[in-house]
Parts: structure tokens; sequence; C-alpha cells
């Protein structure tokens, strides 16, 4: 698993077109709780617009300390917030 986050830290490096997508996959409730946090935090740094809508369509396999950091990366830049507010669920 520790290899696994490294790994995952790198791809928050690449171009988003090439990492997105690999990490919106370990956002996945399957995933151990510290890929999908390391997934997570990848996502995050990135500025694509596409972030706020990945990041919520996995919010229900969060671990409640991965939605406060959900949270927080949406809050964090104003299309991200955008796309919180127009989410067809509620957060909780």
């Amino acid at each position: 698993p520790a290899v696994r986050v490294a790994a995952i830290r790198l791809l928050g490096f690449g171009p988003f077109d090439l990492a997105g997508e690999p990490l919106a996959g370990m956002l996945s409730p399957r995933s151990p709780l510290d890929v999908q946090a390391a997934a997570l935090r990848s996502l995050a740094g990135f500025t694509d617009s596409r972030v706020g809508p990945i990041l919520l369509a996995s919010w229900d396999g969060y671990s409640p300390d991965l939605r406060r950091e959900a949270t927080e990366a949406l809050l964090a830049r104003p299309d991200r917030l955008t796309a919180l507010l127009d989410a067809d669920a509620p957060v909780d």
C-alpha cells in the first residue's frame, strides 16, 4: 500500500488528462482508505474543472474523514463550489 500511495502522489504531478481517470477510480470504497485519501489529495491539487464532479461522484463511498477532505477541496475553487451547489444529492 505504501508504494501505491507514493505512485498516486506522483500521478498528481502529471497532466490531468492522463491522471484524472485512474485517480477517480481509486476513490472507490473498494480501495483501501489510505489509497482513497491519496487519490483525493492528488485530485485536489489539479485546477481542472472536472475535479469537482469527480469528487462528488464518489461521495457515498467516503468515510467521514474523506468527506471532510473532499468538502475542503470542493470549497477551495469557485468551479468546484459551483459543482457542489449544482449537485443532485444533498451533501452532509
